[in-house]
């Protein structure tokens, strides 16, 4: 990794933490002793850093497991079921439910103030809706799906429950409560298999 990837990871890393109003970019490289000059050196000013995280590390991480799904020939909700809800399960800790998802909590706090966010966020959520929403569009033409709703929606539900989950978890800090919320949000995608006669 380059001195520039380095600088955006560890201001990533505060920013988790801090949130992007609350981020000191000079404190954050501190850690790498660097001086504020140095990171001056590769971005021009702080939205600017915002920016290149969301685009270069937040979005990577956000849709990295939803990508298997443009060419996945199998039963879309058995891939969401095994594998996004189990391993963001099985990879919970006390640590990162308190953390929240970063593409939500910049939601939050960044797409009503600014709206260099705001669209690059939205680019995000976009793109995750429209693979999983062609993901149902073939299970629908294979048959395994119910043809009589509407991929796009569907998509938007499973998204609007897994930022409600991460949401309440982060709140409570409670993984049983995370575990509980996906497993209901899996029971529910159950019900739109096609039923086999």
């Amino acid at each position: 990794m380059n001195t520039r990837d380095k600088i955006l990871h560890c201001i990533y890393e505060d920013m988790k933490i801090f949130g992007f109003q609350g981020l000191r970019p000079d404190k954050a490289i501190e850690k790498l002793g660097l001086s504020k000059g140095a990171m001056y050196h590769y971005f021009n000013n702080k939205p600017e850093i915002g920016y290149l995280i969301v685009e270069e590390i937040i979005q990577p991480e956000y849709l990295a497991p939803f990508i298997p799904l443009l060419s996945y020939e199998g039963d879309p909700i058995d891939y969401i079921q095994q594998n996004i809800f189990l391993p963001m399960q099985n990879q919970a800790t006390d640590h990162t439910l308190s953390l929240g998802s970063p593409v939500h909590n910049l939601v939050q706090e960044m797409a009503p103030l600014d709206e260099g966010f705001r669209t690059r966020l939205a680019i995000i959520l976009d793109t995750a809706r429209d693979i999983i929403a062609d993901s149902i569009r073939r299970g629908q033409e294979k048959g395994t799906i119910v043809p009589d709703i509407d991929p796009k929606q569907i998509a938007g539900f499973i998204q609007t429950m897994i930022a409600g989950t991460q949401g309440m978890a982060q709140a409570f800090r409670n993984k049983n409560l995370f575990s509980a919320s996906l497993e209901m949000t899996a029971q529910v995608l159950d019900g739109f298999r096609k039923k086999t006669e």
